[in-house]
């Protein structure tokens, strides 16, 4: 905590894990020491166990930061409401961060509006930006068929950030998305 540690991550789909509850309940002892130290935890999943982490949310000792857009697929949106029930309980965060890894790039740019826009609606004081730098290949494609790791993705990072905006054309609300917000939930001090 000294350090600036804030957070503990559960990184689902790296792992191959697919139930929420079983995650939370085998880390239960984790979440109490998150807890004691006034940290959150940091869920990287699919957006199909949102209704999963909707239920269980109430339950839990510690805030939620969502990474990714909750695991949105902006193509089709499923799972966007209960994404947005998860906002409004003010004890949820979300990430927009990797959104490569909600759909195409340029869908994504297009149609990604809308969902921040929503997200922002629900509940703007949980909304934060991420770069997800540096860009690790995608979870389902961990080899090359010669054996080698897959290299990263070339992302320009500057451009993500850019697609802000266009997506929060006000200025108040992206200082608060980029600077106001990370401070609340990190504990940045002056």
């Amino acid at each position: 905590h000294d350090y600036g540690v804030r957070a503990v991550r559960l990184n689902m789909p790296t792992a191959g894990v697919h139930g929420l509850s079983a995650t939370l309940d085998r880390n239960a002892a984790l979440l109490e020491t998150c807890a004691d130290l006034g940290w959150h935890v940091d869920l990287y999943l699919a957006a199909d166990l949102l209704p999963a982490l909707n239920e269980r949310l109430p339950d839990l000792i510690v805030d939620v930061v969502l990474d990714h857009l909750g695991g949105l697929d902006i193509e089709n949106g499923a799972q966007t409401d209960t994404l947005l029930a998860l906002l409004e309980t003010g004890r949820c965060w979300v990430k927009i961060s990797g959104l490569y890894r909600a759909g195409p790039l340029d869908l994504v740019g297009r149609d990604g509006a809308a969902v921040v826009q929503s997200l922002l609606a629900a509940n703007p004081e949980r909304v934060i930006w991420g770069s997800d730098w540096p860009h690790t290949p995608p979870h389902d494609d961990e080899t090359q068929p010669d054996a080698r790791p897959s290299p990263f993705r070339k992302v320009d990072t500057g451009g993500l950030l850019d697609l802000l905006l266009d997506w929060i054309p006000a200025e108040t609300v992206r200082h608060r998305v980029l600077v106001e917000n990370p401070a609340t939930l990190y504990g940045f001090t002056g």
